[in-house]
């Protein structure tokens, strides 16, 4: 039977020490990319939840502007129409086109535009535009 001698004793405990210091090492290591996988998941959450959350925001932008879209058609529409009848009630009672167009700054053609680009169902005529002038004074 071999005996150990004190510097075989040595070598031994200080090659378990080294070893054991190498195995803490590998195990910090470990758990430090283990935690970093595991904060790199929250991170990827986050992600894309923001970015789920950016899509739906871009969902309703369209959804919106397509509303906005559709609401300005219809008041631009109405007003070509108060536009168109007022012309039309100002040709009634005698004027030309290029009379109003002087008396508005603008040309003939642009008068006559906004009667013929304006859609077919044209708006019951305003009070305003159909009410009896006042006699002239003598």
């Amino acid at each position: 039977m071999r005996r150990l001698t004190l510097s075989a004793m040595a070598y031994t405990e200080s090659t378990r020490w080294k070893r054991a210091k190498a195995r803490e090492a590998a195990q910090g290591i470990r758990r430090q990319r283990l935690e970093d996988e595991k904060a790199n998941l929250r991170a990827l959450n986050v992600f894309l939840d923001a970015k789920y959350r950016m899509a739906k925001i871009e969902l309703w932008l369209d959804d919106r502007i397509a509303e906005l879209h559709a609401q300005a058609d219809t008041r631009r529409t109405i007003h070509q129409q108060e536009a168109a009848n007022a012309l039309a009630g100002m040709i009634a009672r005698g004027m030309t086109v290029e009379k109003i167009a002087r008396m508005a700054g603008m040309t003939a053609q642009t008068v006559e535009r906004y009667l013929t680009d304006t859609p077919e169902t044209a708006l019951p005529a305003t009070p305003a535009v159909t009410a009896p002038r006042p006699p002239a004074c003598p």
